[in-house]
């Protein structure tokens, strides 16, 4: 293992992929933070957000497209190929730029692993957030899923999110350790609060960690950690293998 202040080893190069949504401006100043903290080590680092993209708080979430996006900036660096780093559904996005080739490595925060599953927490944050709107819950889940069929999108924490968005997310891959097991020493995942995931993960034999000390949190701005030194720390030491 190289000494903590060493980027002799692995890449010089580095894109961080943020999360879309309201979880891009809640988790913003610790991903700008790790790249002052890697920028210091040596590194070159570059970021990608679909907030980028974003149009009158409209996203479009269609993997493919968010997917050759990505591989594009991985590319723009030129030279060797970069590391990736990524958080939640932008974890999403960096695990398949890792697998397909256009990344040496990737470093997995909290990673949203089945896009099914994200669906649904999406629709649980529109729920929460009639309980705070009206203190009450108005209308179901299948009445907001029925009502963005009828207007063409969805609408969360104040962004809408396209109905194509949700079937392509409906029907995007899972990604399991099986999946990407000829992605194993390349891969890195770090986890704070998905206890289940990081055990799956670490007994499949990938390098799982888990920092229960880390704040850092995308759905409530209670537990807000802008500056979550053992994350960055695990996260510099792991790309630099």
């Amino acid at each position: 293992m190289p000494p903590p202040d060493s980027v002799s080893a692995g890449p010089r190069k580095a894109l961080l992929v943020s999360p879309p949504l309201e979880e891009y401006a809640r988790t913003l100043r610790a991903f700008v933070g790790l790249g002052a903290h890697l920028e210091a080590k040596g590194f070159s680092v570059a970021r990608w957000s679909s907030a980028e993209r974003r149009v009158d708080r409209s996203e479009e979430l269609v993997v493919a497209e968010l997917g050759a996006s990505v591989a594009e900036a991985l590319h723009r660096s030129g030279g060797e190929s970069p590391a990736v780093v990524g958080l939640r559904f932008g974890a999403y996005l960096a695990i398949r730029a890792l697998a397909q080739g256009h990344a040496a490595r990737a470093v997995l925060w909290e990673p949203v692993t089945d896009p099914r599953q994200y669906v649904r927490e999406l629709v649980r944050v529109a729920l929460a957030n009639q309980l705070t709107t009206y203190g009450t819950v108005r209308f179901s889940a299948e009445m907001l899923l029925d009502e963005a069929r009828r207007t063409g999108y969805f609408l969360v924490d104040g962004y809408r999110l396209s109905q194509a968005s949700l079937d392509d997310l409906e029907k995007a891959p899972e990604v399991t350790p099986e999946s990407v097991a000829d992605s194993r020493q390349s891969l890195s995942l770090i986890f704070w609060r998905s206890k289940r995931t990081f055990e799956r993960w670490r007994d499949s034999g990938f390098d799982a960690v888990f920092l229960p000390t880390v704040r850092l949190a995308w759905d409530n701005i209670r537990f807000f950690d802008s500056n979550p030194v053992a994350l960055y720390d695990a996260t510099l030491e792991r790309l630099q293998r």
